[in-house]
């Protein structure tokens, strides 16, 4: 009797940058090291990223773990885009449920703006062809992936997911309407633009 092999391949490109990489696991707490800072999240996430770069005396760390991003940029720690101030060579880092404590005490944050969070970002903007469309998204993230799945394109950056089916545009889950030939897409801090004009999501 003949042996019946299926194998079914779903191609899914992941671009990593250089000093990026991605894991999973289960656990009650994901932990890293940035530079000289040992970093925990409570809970932890079964999908976590990292990435490091560094520009003369500069070094940025970034570390995604399920809803939180935490960056340290020159020692100054951001978590979802708001500051939490500077950091001694060696401090830990823990969140706990949302809650950021750094040496074990606890810390107030300060949002940032746009601006600053563009400028922050490790990566300003990432760029995909996405179904014929150009599509950038701002701030961009070193972990990036396209897929084709079912007659949906989509690309993924960082936490934000564009989706494209029958020219119809979809972000994060919302529907942002139709699109039409020669389109282009931005997606900068939450806003969505099609070719220049601010869409909001359909109902």
């Amino acid at each position: 009797m003949n042996n019946l092999k299926l194998a079914i391949f779903i191609l899914a490109p992941l671009t990593l940058a250089v000093g990026c990489s991605f894991k999973m696991a289960v656990n009650d707490k994901s932990e890293t090291d940035m530079g000289s800072h040992h970093v925990v999240v409570k809970p932890g996430s079964t999908f976590t990223s990292s990435s490091s770069s560094s520009v003369g005396n500069t070094e940025t760390h970034q570390y995604t773990c399920g809803d939180f991003t935490i960056t340290i940029d020159n020692d100054e720690l951001i978590v979802n885009n708001a500051y939490y101030g500077k950091l001694n060579p060696g401090d830990s880092v823990l969140i706990d449920n949302g809650k950021v404590l750094v040496e074990n005490q606890e810390r107030s944050s300060t949002p940032m703006s746009n601006d600053e969070i563009l400028a922050a970002a490790p990566v300003q903007e990432s760029t995909e062809k996405l179904a014929g469309y150009d599509v950038t998204v701002r701030p961009g993230s070193s972990i990036t992936s396209t897929t084709q799945i079912l007659g949906v394109d989509t690309f993924t950056v960082g936490q934000t997911e564009v989706s494209i089916k029958k020219d119809e545009l979809t972000v994060d889950g919302q529907s942002y309407g139709r699109l039409n030939q020669g389109d282009s897409i931005l997606i900068e801090n939450s806003e969505v633009r099609v070719s220049g004009d601010l869409r909001a999501p359909t109902e």
